[in-house]
């Protein structure tokens, strides 16, 4: 089972996480972001960025 998380307690992992990433020297904090960003599918295993980050979702039937 997935864990339940309120968007509260997800912002502030993520504010907690950006203080951490602010406190590393700049190198380390790019390739820890990098690393993360592949990790959660925005960027391809290559470090690219992806066409479509949700692979479920097509683009042409979104409305806006």
């Amino acid at each position: 089972m997935r864990p339940q998380l309120t968007h509260e307690e997800l912002i502030s992992g993520m504010d907690e996480y950006i203080e951490y990433l602010k406190s590393l020297p700049p190198d380390q904090t790019r390739e820890e972001a990098r690393e993360i960003l592949i990790r959660t599918g925005v960027l391809d295993k290559d470090g690219n960025p992806k066409e479509n980050i949700v692979s479920w979702a097509n683009m042409e039937e979104v409305i806006l």
